[in-house]
C-alpha cells in the first residue's frame, strides 16, 4: 500500500490512464445521478439567468469556491501521482473542476425553479483559479481554502404567523431549511458553517525563523448567523406567513484564527501522508476572535 500511494517523478501510463478512467467515471456517474435523481423531479425549463447574489449573506458562494477548489487540487493530486508533470496536473486539475461544477451550473439554468446564476459561476472559477495559480506560480498551496462546522442549537421558541393562526418554532424553521440529522446539516447550514483562508507564513519566508513552525498558519473567517431564510427572515410556510422577531437580527461575522497545514506535517509514512492531505480541507479547531456586524468582539477560546 506505501508503495502504490507514493507519488512518482516520471510519467507513470498504467497509473495515468487509471486515474484518467476512474476520474471520468466517477464525475459523470454524479453527474448522470444527481440529474437524474434531483433535477428531474422538477419542471425543466428553457435555458435561463437567475441573480441569487446576496442570498444566504453569500455563505453559498463560498461553497461553489470551496468546492471547485477541492475538486481541482484533488484531481491534480491524482496525475501528479501519476507523474504527470506540476504544470499539466494543474490546469487538468482547474479544466476538471471548471467543467463538471459548469455543467451543474447548466442544469440549475435549465431548471424552471432555478437558473443559471452568473456569480455562481464565478465563484466556481475563482476556487478553481485559485488553485491553479498558486501551483503555477509556487508549486505549492500557500493559501489554503478550508471550511468548519459548528451546530446550532436552536430554539424550541415559537414563531407565530402574521394572522397568529399558525406557529412554528426556530428549531422546525431550521430543520425545513438544512436538514435534521447532522450529516445534512454539516454542509447546508449556514448559521453553522464558516468559511476560511488559511495562510501559511513560513512558506513566504526565505528565512524561516527556527520557532516558527511550518505547518502553523493563520486563517481568517467568514461567516453568518440568524439566517431564516434567503434573502431575509421572513417565510412563508403552508400558505401563512412568519416573520422572525427583531432580536434575531441577520449577522456576518469575521474571524481570526491559528491553523494547522497538515500537508506540512513530514512523515515517513504515505498512507498517514494521504489521510493528512484529505482532511486538510477542514480548519483545526483554535482560540479564535470574532467580530460581527454589530461591531461586538468575542473571543472564543476554542472555535470549530
Amino acid at each position: 500500500m506505501e508503495r502504490f500511494l507514493t507519488k512518482k517523478d516520471t510519467f507513470q501510463p498504467t497509473r495515468f490512464w487509471l486515474f484518467a478512467a476512474g476520474s471520468t467515471a466517477i464525475t459523470s456517474s454524479a453527474f448522470i445521478s444527481l440529474n437524474n435523481v434531483w433535477y428531474s423531479q422538477y419542471p425543466r425549463s428553457s435555458f435561463h439567468l437567475f441573480d441569487d447574489y446576496g442570498e444566504w449573506e453569500n455563505m453559498d458562494k463560498f461553497g461553489h469556491v470551496y468546492t471547485a477548489y477541492f475538486q481541482a487540487n484533488l484531481i491534480s493530486n491524482g496525475y501528479r501521482w501519476a507523474g504527470v508533470s506540476n504544470n499539466r496536473a494543474a490546469w487538468a486539475g482547474f479544466v476538471t473542476a471548471s467543467l463538471y461544477q459548469g455543467s451543474l451550473e447548466y442544469l440549475d439554468g435549465t431548471s424552471t425553479n432555478w437558473g443559471f446564476s452568473i456569480s455562481d459561476f464565478i465563484s466556481n472559477e475563482i476556487g478553481a483559479g485559485l488553485f491553479l495559480a498558486q501551483q503555477l506560480t509556487w508549486k505549492e498551496q500557500r493559501i489554503r481554502l478550508k471550511y468548519s462546522n459548528t451546530p446550532v442549537n436552536y430554539s424550541n421558541e415559537l414563531i407565530y404567523s402574521t394572522d397568529h393562526q399558525s406557529s412554528t418554532s426556530y428549531k422546525e424553521r431550521a430543520q425545513d431549511l438544512y436538514g435534521n440529522s447532522y450529516s445534512q446539516t454539516f454542509f447546508k447550514d449556514y448559521n453553522a458553517s464558516t468559511a476560511w483562508l488559511s495562510v501559511n507564513p513560513s512558506s513566504f519566508l526565505n528565512n524561516k525563523p527556527n520557532w516558527l513552525p511550518s505547518w502553523l498558519n493563520i486563517a481568517v473567517g467568514f461567516g453568518a448567523e440568524n439566517l431564516y431564510g434567503g434573502f431575509s427572515n421572513n417565510f412563508e410556510k403552508e400558505g401563512k406567513n412568519f416573520m422572525v422577531k427583531s432580536s434575531l437580527e441577520r449577522q456576518r461575522q469575521y474571524f481570526l484564527s491559528f491553523d494547522v497545514d497538515l500537508s506540512r506535517i513530514k512523515t515517513k509514512s504515505q498512507f498517514l501522508k494521504t489521510f493528512l492531505n484529505i482532511f486538510n480541507i477542514i480548519k483545526f479547531p483554535s482560540p479564535t476572535l470574532e467580530y460581527n456586524s454589530n461591531g461586538v468582539f468575542k473571543f472564543h477560546p476554542i472555535y470549530f
